[in-house]
């Protein structure tokens, strides 16, 4: 069955049933959306389940990446940025 949108009007009230409907509704096209083989899913764990830390650590030595600064410039972020997608690439996470 096809979703429905709420069409809301101002006053309207929120109900637990149009927020239910609401809820069902995004579930139901998430479910719907395949997972691609090989890419990074999202667990319990986050985005790298803990079975992929070792993966991670053969890869970079280590199951974290250092920190930026709040206040890091620019240049820092970009290559910060670089080098995950790195990462990523050697692990079969990202193409």
């Amino acid at each position: 069955m096809a979703y429905a949108p709420t069409e809301w009007k101002t006053d309207d009230v929120i109900t637990d049933v149009l927020l239910n409907k609401l809820e069902t509704g995004v579930k139901s096209v998430e479910d719907s959306i395949p997972a691609a083989p090989g890419l990074a899913t999202a667990s319990k764990d986050g985005l790298l389940a803990k079975a992929d830390y070792s993966k991670l650590a053969k890869i970079t030595g280590s199951t974290a990446l250092t920190v930026l600064a709040e206040d890091a410039e620019l240049p820092a972020v970009v290559a910060k940025v670089n080098e995950i997608i790195a990462i990523l690439k050697a692990s079969g996470i990202s193409k």
